[in-house]
């Protein structure tokens, strides 16, 4: 028992050292951000300077929690995007294609655990393994117990077993593919507590990085087209939902249909846009050949083609995604000037 304390304590201090360390990276990076950093760099920086702060010596300590290094991820996520505090986390991490903190941890332990298996039965390390190993009695928080629990969580029990984990390479391809399936599990199991990620939910399928990202340069069109597919945005669906309002009771205050003001409404349906989305659409047809005009009536294929991954074509999917970008940002402009006058 006293053993396991200071086991505990030592970890405790060894987690606020790392915790403390990263916060000030990721401050520094955060006002590089402000002040006009791009976003790929800011990954970059995130990636090479703050990762490996986190995850020190995680081959050892990997499967303790470490919910200070989630929230600081999801933290350093939404000053990339330049997204409110009130995003999801599924969105953040999903409009990054970011892994948790605990999945980048299984992956560098699981590959010392591999790089163990296939060392020489002479090595020292090897010998301490073999005999924590064989072991018959093991505390909850052995190492050994730790590696095989987690091969289990990835369906891989069966190579606790047999040790056949292969090349490093392919070893490497296995335990990433293991983990992206049960990231992305998790991933969409969270989406599906959110009622707000209901327009998010039918345009994110994969946990992978989006390609608009990087095709939309503008900071504040990238946040636009962030909030509108994400659900935390203005509109009166969102802000409805903060005052407690049922969702019949909250329509659109632009237009004359009565309906309520969501997303696919602001974005396919209301009057006060009109100008704005026919200039859209004449654009996509000059750009790409698509005339969305003529599919009015199938909104979720519009929704599809204009914020999700409809377009087939990556380069006309690259010009879609940079005019939407600008027509979100100009309606959204738009709304508030709407909204101020009204004010007046």
């Amino acid at each position: 028992m006293g053993l396991e304390f200071e086991d505990t304590l030592r970890w405790d201090m060894t987690k606020r050292k790392l915790i403390a360390k990263a916060q000030s990276k990721a401050a520094l990076l955060s006002k590089a951000v402000s002040e006009g950093l791009s976003l790929k760099a800011a990954e970059n920086v995130w990636w090479s300077m703050v990762v490996p702060i986190l995850n020190y010596g995680s081959e050892i300590w990997g499967d303790t929690q470490f919910l200070e290094a989630e929230k600081l991820q999801i933290a350093t996520g939404r000053k990339m995007l330049r997204v409110s505090c009130r995003t999801a986390n599924a969105v953040v991490r999903g409009e990054l294609g970011w892994w948790s903190m605990r999945a980048q941890r299984d992956l560098k332990r699981l590959m010392y655990w591999a790089r163990l298996v296939r060392m020489d039965n002479s090595r020292l390390v090897k010998m301490v393994y073999r005999q924590r190993r064989e072991q018959k009695v093991k505390p909850y928080h052995d190492w050994c117990l730790q590696i095989r629990r987690t091969l289990i969580s990835l369906n891989l029990g069966h190579i606790w077993d047999t040790e056949l984990v292969g090349s490093e390479q392919d070893w490497k391809s296995l335990i990433k593919a293991s983990l992206q399936e049960r990231e992305e599990a998790e991933w969409k199991k969270a989406m599906e507590k959110k009622p707000k990620l209901r327009l998010y939910r039918t345009l994110k399928f994969t946990l992978e990085r989006e390609e608009y990202l990087d095709v939309v340069v503008d900071p504040q069109e990238r946040r636009f087209m962030v909030d509108i597919r994400g659900g935390t945005n203005l509109l009166r669906v969102e802000m409805g939902r903060w005052k407690g309002e049922q969702l019949e009771d909250r329509p659109c205050i632009f237009c004359a249909m009565g309906v309520v003001e969501d997303e696919a409404h602001a974005l396919l349906q209301c009057s006060t846009y009109y100008r704005e989305r026919y200039r859209l659409y004449v654009e996509i047809r000059n750009r790409t050949d698509y005339d969305v005009n003529r599919m009015q009536q199938d909104q979720d294929w519009l929704l599809q083609m204009l914020l999700g991954v409809g377009c087939p074509g990556k380069k006309q999917r690259a010009n879609i995604q940079s005019l939407v970008a600008n027509y979100v940002g100009e309606m959204f402009k738009k709304r508030a000037s709407l909204l101020q006058a009204v004010d007046r």
